[in-house]
């Protein structure tokens, strides 16, 4: 069974769920809905669950696990979260963003300022760090909502900006820089100029916030998406540094291979 028939199926039975407890406040949120409106079954690798309520998340994913999965959820304190697994697939139930940056008073500031309530749903969305991650998929009636009014025109325009100001989540969350960057490279979008422009300082941040290990990682995405254009792009942004050599090497070899 594919991932993506995976996914269909956990859908089913959190609508099932939802029924059966007569829970209108459930919503899928990422890179599910991403997937959906892109038909690109092969990027969900896993379903994000938020609720519209607060401190619900974990009590409803210990009913879904035990009435409908007959299985016993983790529970995370820290994040408020509840975490099953179906088939192999994570499923995850949050409240407010699983990002502990999106409590600081700035961001707050800036959603009021922008008359954004500061209501569990709202905060996670907002704290998906790229518009093109910010659709919700409602369970009960199965449709996508772009809360955002910014996703959808994104996504069709094959543009990669962030949901806050580049400088604000740049300051709290640096990999949204190499998050960018595997996306365009995958999608084949374009990053708007001014966070272009942002992006091209921000070695040493990433080097000062994240383990080699979790940066190579991540450069590994952005390779295995498009080989030849991640190189590039890492270039551009004055990354190339963070590619370790044996990663290099790999994905130099794959390159002459194509040419050959």
């Amino acid at each position: 069974m594919s991932k993506a028939d995976i996914a269909e199926n956990v859908i089913t039975e959190l609508r099932r769920f939802a029924k059966l407890y007569s829970v209108d406040s459930l919503f899928v949120v990422g890179g599910y809905c991403r997937a959906k409106i892109l038909n690109d079954p092969e990027d969900i690798n896993d379903i994000d669950v938020a609720s519209a309520y607060p401190h619900q998340a974990m009590r409803l994913c210990g009913l879904f696990a035990s009435e409908i999965l007959r299985t016993t959820p983790r529970f995370y304190t820290r994040t408020g979260t509840g975490v099953v697994e179906y088939k192999g697939l994570k499923v995850e139930f949050q409240n407010q963003s699983i990002n502990t940056y999106m409590h600081n008073e700035d961001i707050l500031l800036w959603m009021r300022k922008k008359g954004i309530s500061n209501t569990p749903l709202l905060n996670n969305v907002y704290g998906r760090d790229l518009t093109i991650n910010s659709l919700i998929y409602s369970i009960s009636n199965g449709e996508l909502y772009d809360i955002t009014g910014r996703a959808v025109d994104d996504l069709q325009n094959k543009i990669i900006d962030t949901i806050l100001p580049g400088e604000l989540i740049i300051k709290y969350n640096p990999s949204v820089v190499l998050r960018a960057i595997h996306f365009a490279c995958r999608y084949d979008f374009n990053i708007v100029p001014p966070l272009r422009k942002l992006m091209k300082k921000q070695r040493g941040r990433l080097e000062k916030a994240y383990s080699q290990e979790h940066l190579t990682k991540e450069i590994d995405k952005i390779l295995r998406s498009d080989t030849k254009r991640g190189l590039k792009e890492l270039q551009k942004f004055n990354l190339f540094g963070l590619v370790i050599p044996d990663q290099l090497q790999q994905y130099l070899k794959e390159v002459n291979d194509e040419r050959d």
